[in-house]
C-alpha cells in the first residue's frame, strides 16, 4: 500500500492509510499521560482555590510576605472571609492557572477526538479497496494543523507567565524574601 500524500512533497512515509491505527494507539498513549498530569493540577487549583491562597491581596501572591500581613491574626484562609477584607483591601483572584488548565483540557479533549476519527477512517476499506479512506484521512491531517495551535498558545502563554511572574521578584518587589518561591512547587513542575 503506497503511503498517503498530504501536499504535494508531503507524504506519510513509511506508513500507508491503513497503517494509522498504530499512530492512533502510540498517540492515545501520549493523551493518556496528559490527563494523568492534568488532573492532581485541577485538583490542586480546586484546594488552592478553596482554601483561598489564589487570591491576590493588593496585587501580592501569596508566596508574598505582604500577602500574610492582611491576614496576620488567621490561621484558615478561607474563601469566605473575603468579603469582610474587601473594604480595606484589593482582592481579585489569579485565574491563569485556571485557563491554562481549561484549555489544556479542551486540547486534549479535541485531540482524543480527532484520534477516534483517524482510527475510524483507517478502518475504512481493505488495503486493495480503500473507498475514499485517503481523501477522509487527508482531511484529518489538515485539522491536526489546526489543531495544533493550542499547545502552541499554550506555550506561549507560559512562557509569558513565566516572564511576569519572574519579574520583580515574582512581583513582590526588590529585596523582600518570598515565602517560597512559586516555580519550585511540584505543580510548576508539572506545567
Amino acid at each position: 500500500m503506497p503511503a498517503l500524500t498530504v501536499f504535494k512533497n508531503f507524504t506519510t512515509k513509511p506508513l500507508a492509510g491503513d497503517d494509522f491505527q498504530i499512530v492512533c494507539v502510540v498517540l492515545s498513549f501520549y493523551r493518556a499521560i496528559q490527563l494523568v498530569c492534568l488532573i492532581p493540577l485541577i485538583v490542586n487549583s480546586m484546594v488552592e482555590r478553596f482554601n483561598g491562597t489564589d487570591l491576590i491581596v493588593n496585587g501580592k501572591a501569596d508566596y508574598c510576605p505582604q500577602w500574610h500581613e492582611a491576614f496576620d491574626n488567621r490561621e484558615d484562609y478561607l474563601v469566605g472571609t473575603v468579603d469582610e477584607y474587601r473594604a480595606n483591601y484589593d482582592i481579585t483572584r489569579s485565574n491563569f492557572g485556571r485557563w491554562f488548565l481549561v484549555t489544556a483540557g479542551v486540547y486534549a479533549g479535541v485531540d482524543i477526538g480527532w484520534i477516534l476519527a483517524v482510527w475510524g477512517c483507517a478502518s475504512i476499506g481493505t488495503p486493495t479497496q480503500p473507498r475514499g479512506r485517503d481523501e477522509y484521512l487527508r482531511s484529518l491531517i489538515f485539522l491536526k494543523f489546526a489543531i495544533n495551535a493550542f499547545p502552541i498558545a499554550l506555550l506561549v502563554l507560559g512562557c509569558m507567565r513565566v516572564f511576569q511572574l519572574r519579574d520583580d521578584n515574582y512581583g513582590c518587589g526588590e529585596g523582600i524574601t518570598l515565602r517560597y518561591y512559586p516555580d519550585e512547587t511540584w505543580d510548576y513542575a508539572l506545567y
